[in-house]
């Protein structure tokens, strides 16, 4: 092969492979609802009662801008053990599932604990969202969402006795 058509086939090569490798990230950037930012307070209160009698007065509020949520668990009831809040979010058929639960539960006190968190890329102008709280290893009833509202999309601010009252 002639020195110059070597050159020019190795250029082409590089030029293949750079955009196949930049199609390839561009593939790997989600495009579904997704968790981001996630943190927690520290105890702000505590008190001394077993963890079957928390209180449930926790309020979630979620601001909507764009394509993202910024959500806040106020006031949740964890033992005081909880180590962290772990927030998991997961979609389907424009339904939005938010699973809350705390590392641990060996306490016999309650701590009152916020979480704060972004979920990203949100369905369209509506969706179902269904929150749900979990034990220590993220399990929970499908079947039982502690909070259930249909959410409409356009740049607004909503605020939710959480759990919701039955």
């Amino acid at each position: 092969m002639k020195p110059k058509a070597l050159f020019y086939n190795v250029i082409a090569s590089g030029m293949l492979i750079f955009t196949v490798a930049c199609s390839t990230t561009e593939s790997l950037s989600p495009s579904y609802p997704y968790i981001s930012q996630l943190t927690n307070s520290p105890c702000l209160k505590s008190k001394s009662i077993g963890f079957e009698e928390r209180d449930n007065s926790s309020i979630f509020e979620m601001k909507i801008t764009g394509n993202t949520a910024e959500c806040v668990f106020k006031s949740l009831q964890y033992p005081c053990d909880f180590e962290k809040v772990n927030v998991e979010v997961s979609s389907n058929n424009r339904t939005i599932k938010v699973i809350e639960y705390p590392s641990s539960d060996l306490a016999d006190c309650l701590c009152e604990v916020d979480a704060t968190f972004n979920i990203e890329d949100l369905p369209g102008d509506s969706f179902i969202l269904k929150i749900y709280r979990a034990n220590t290893q993220g399990e929970y009833d499908p079947e039982k969402p502690t909070l259930e509202k249909v959410i409409e999309v356009n740049n607004c601010f909503l605020l939710f006795q959480y759990p919701e009252a039955q």
